[in-house]
């Protein structure tokens, strides 16, 4: 699934691991990307966060982990009646050769066959 909605760059509907090291010094590990594209990802946790505090990015030994390590911001935060809360992360202080390394890698991914499953009908015995 790719959407733009109103941001600038395309966003994939690729899940991506990453772990996720807070101000104050908390850290979540294999967190999920709900979608990301090379200037942000989306998030969902149920840990409250807040906008505007500083997150830094690092890869995880996961398969799909996050390729490099990066500075972000909570750019916003969306709190969900499931006790969930959304939020998006904004990269902030990539080079030039990490923004390069960070596209090369979503297209990659965008273009990798992913599973598909079948339903398995199992038949109950009488």
């Amino acid at each position: 699934m790719i959407s733009t909605e109103k941001r600038q760059k395309v966003r994939r509907g690729l899940t991506i691991y990453a772990n996720l090291l807070f101000d104050g010094g908390r850290e979540l590990e294999g967190m999920q990307t709900m979608d990301i594209s090379s200037t942000g990802a989306r998030f969902r946790t149920m840990y409250s966060r807040s906008v505007g505090e500083a997150v830094m990015l690092r890869p995880c030994d996961t398969y799909n982990n996050f390729p490099l390590e990066c500075k972000g911001r909570i750019s916003w935060v969306n709190l969900t009646p499931d006790g969930y809360c959304h939020f998006g992360v904004r990269f902030v202080d990539l080079s030039c050769d990490e923004q390069e390394q960070l596209n090369a890698f979503l297209e990659e991914k965008s273009r990798e066959k992913r599973p598909t499953f079948k339903p398995v009908f199992l038949q109950v015995a009488s």
